[in-house]
């Protein structure tokens, strides 16, 4: 996932990424739009507005902002799948 993140902004150079112990943080410049990866399981420790997707159970929590969508279509193209859930 970390190489696809790197592949995302590369493409999309508005977008930042910051990897941290358990998680990858991708933000904008443009907007407060916030997109983090965990690691591990989603907790209920989140927060409205950010995007969270899970690795160990690859379900994420939809916002639907731009870059949610944008990633979202981008690992979906390398056949990555995670399916929405609600807290």
């Amino acid at each position: 996932m970390y190489n696809w993140v790197i592949e995302f902004t590369l493409i999309n150079p508005e977008y930042t990424y910051e990897k941290l112990e358990e998680k990858i943080i991708i933000e904008t410049n443009l907007s407060d739009e916030k997109l983090i990866i965990l690691t591990s399981n989603l907790t209920r420790d989140i927060k409205m507005g950010i995007s969270y997707f899970s690795l160990s159970s690859k379900t994420y929590i939809k916002t639907l902002s731009e870059l949610e969508r944008k990633f979202y279509k981008f690992i979906y193209n390398n056949k990555a799948r995670c399916i929405p859930t609600t807290f």
